[in-house]
């Protein structure tokens, strides 16, 4: 075998490496950005939800402890009136 059958050979198995590799970085960056998308649409719509859930939550807290430490009944009955 001639040096230059060798040196062709030697490219040829290097070329097809790299395109090998480089099919495999193409095919998971498809991968990802179908999770990407995903996420995407499941779970950054929910996100405000729970935001919303967890003010409402606070709120409610914050109005049963002053219509349990309140000293007139009217504040009570409108306390009780706000967390209904």
């Amino acid at each position: 075998m001639t040096i230059t059958r060798r040196l062709l050979l030697t490219l040829s198995i290097t070329l097809f490496g790299l395109l090998l590799v480089g099919g495999y970085g193409l095919w998971q960056l498809n991968q990802a950005q179908s999770r990407l998308q995903y996420v995407e649409a499941n779970t950054f719509p929910s996100l405000p939800a729970m935001t919303d859930a967890e003010y409402d939550l606070s709120r409610m807290r914050l109005y049963s402890l002053s219509a349990l430490f309140s000293a007139t009944q009217a504040f009570r009955n409108a306390a009780a009136t706000v967390i209904a």
